[in-house]
């Protein structure tokens, strides 16, 4: 999972290098006590963080600048409901320089089965 989010991470900023885009990546993840907790890794090293809260980590989403230039975040949260990382995205959808590239989750079984039944037909 963390390699997943790595090598995305390393795709969008090879992509972005040339255009002047910036990039967050979210990893959420929950301990052995059921905490949240959040690590983020970005092209700027003043947002780069470990072992933090969704509270601290959607502000740090809320009030990145990045001088005007867009950035796109990606979010990987494997077993993590939506309602949890929540405010990571609402962080993303207030902040107007920042942009949703992925996130990736658990895939509800419906999905699954649909893409099953769609590569049986």
């Amino acid at each position: 999972m963390k390699t997943l989010l790595l090598v995305a991470l390393n795709v969008l900023w090879l992509a972005c290098a040339r255009a002047e885009l910036g990039v967050i990546g979210a990893r959420v993840t929950r301990d052995a006590d059921g905490k949240v907790h959040v690590a983020i890794s970005s092209s700027d090293a003043d947002e780069q963080r470990k072992d933090v809260t969704i509270e601290e980590a959607a502000a740090i989403l809320r009030n990145a600048k990045w001088g005007g230039s867009s950035v796109l975040v990606g979010i990987v949260a494997h077993g993590i409901p939506v309602q949890d990382y929540l405010p990571l995205l609402n962080a993303v959808s207030e902040n107007s320089v920042l942009d949703l590239a992925f996130v990736e989750g658990v895939r509800p079984s419906f999905v699954n089965d649909n893409i099953k039944k769609g590569i049986e037909q």
